[in-house]
């Protein structure tokens, strides 16, 4: 159990924790991935009618550097808590960013 979470609140009680992409990294790897298409198929399609296909073949290997570069950002640990009792939201708030509320179940980040 995180040190932290007892000081903040005594009354959750840290169910699992894993670590996710941030969204910075999930936008990053998201218009990467559309980039990346579209210049493949812009590729194919100037091989056949022009001479600079090679621009949209590199175009596209620089999207293929973003994803990678998107998978390689640095990640966030979520936890999942289970609220046990009355607390208070706004100390929870000030250590965590709550993401979601679903009955008992807390779902945060760590800043």
């Amino acid at each position: 159990m995180n040190p932290a979470m007892g000081t903040v609140v005594g009354e959750l009680i840290q169910m699992n924790s894993k670590m996710v992409l941030s969204d910075s990294a999930s936008l990053v790897i998201g218009i990467s991935v559309i980039c990346f298409i579209m210049f493949s198929i812009i590729t194919v399609a100037a091989y056949v009618e022009t001479k600079r296909w090679w621009i949209f073949l590199l175009l596209a290997v620089v999207s293929a550097g973003g994803i990678a570069y998107g998978i390689c950002m640095p990640r966030v640990k979520e936890i999942r808590a289970c609220v046990n009792g009355p607390i208070s939201l706004e100390r929870v708030n000030a250590v965590y960013d709550i993401m979601k509320i679903d009955g008992k179940e807390i779902v945060m980040r760590e800043r």
